[in-house]
């Protein structure tokens, strides 16, 4: 097991709240990034290379996701919304569970998956999610499949029960769904040069946490490009070398100006720096 997944277990084991559970994510994408996706387990980097955190989707009257990423393949684009829950919050209650019923709470943050499903069903949101995170570009030439995710819960619940695991697969039944425990959640080495953004109200992203395993080159120049405030996350980093920040921040506008060059980017073999 790696050092940050070590890490993970060990915040498991405290019964932390969510929001320590969200600041984890927040500084350690990998975990995330890819869950749920038909794209999970490729090196197909994110939109913007980035997970976004808290992303808005304007005028909803629920409460926003955790966080957001967009994968490809191909043909599609998948744009994957995700709850997290407290860890210790259980599927079935307890007095139930010969009979597999949810518990309310559980239904509660299912109906927010449902919410958000919903807000995109509306032609009006949709344009204006396409104009505040500038994604037109991705939709030019391929498709866009939506994704939910929620995470909840701990595999100790339902593991010894095969009645609970077979009603428990089928509580989230709709493609487009999908429900994964925390002890699932691992990092992918897929996705370790990817950060966590937030978008600004103007529709910039601005980098809020970069892990210690990310490194730059051509594969992934366009985030000093399209990402602002990239050097005051490295910075800001705790878990990231004096040196190694001196090297990465010295190193971001040589790959800026490799980027924004004839104003594509042109991906080729190379190794990061």
């Amino acid at each position: 097991m790696s050092e940050y997944g070590t890490r993970y277990k060990q915040l498991l084991s405290s019964d932390p709240p969510e929001d320590s559970l969200h600041k984890f994510f927040r500084d350690n994408p990998s975990f995330l990034i890819g869950v749920g996706s038909p794209s999970f387990g490729m090196a197909t980097p994110p939109f913007r290379f980035a997970l976004i955190d808290k992303p808005r989707l304007q005028g909803i009257t629920c409460k926003e996701p955790d966080f957001m990423w967009v994968l490809r393949d191909s043909a599609t684009w998948y744009l994957t919304l995700v709850e997290i829950e407290k860890p210790s919050k259980r599927i079935f209650s307890a007095a139930l569970k010969s009979k597999d019923l949810p518990k309310q709470e559980f239904n509660q943050a299912r109906n927010q998956l449902h919410q958000w499903k919903t807000w995109f069903q509306v032609p009006e949101n949709t344009l204006l999610f396409n104009r505040f995170y500038r994604t037109q570009e991705m939709h030019q030439m391929q498709a866009r499949a939506l994704r939910f995710l929620l995470v909840f819960g701990r595999r100790q619940e339902f593991e010894d029960n095969e009645s609970l695991q077979r009603h428990r697969s089928s509580l989230l039944s709709q493609a487009d769904e999908h429900l994964s425990s925390f002890d699932r959640l691992a990092p992918n080495n897929s996705f370790s040069d990817m950060i966590t953004a937030h978008v600004d109200p103007d529709g910039k992203f601005r980098a809020i946490a970069v892990p210690p395993t990310f490194t730059i080159g051509p594969m992934n120049a366009d985030i000093s490009a399209h990402i602002i405030s990239l050097d005051e996350a490295i910075n800001q980093s705790p878990s990231i070398s004096s040196e190694r920040k001196q090297f990465l921040c010295e190193r971001l506008p040589y790959w800026k100006e490799w980027a924004l060059k004839d104003g594509t980017r042109r991906c080729c073999p190379g190794h990061a720096e």
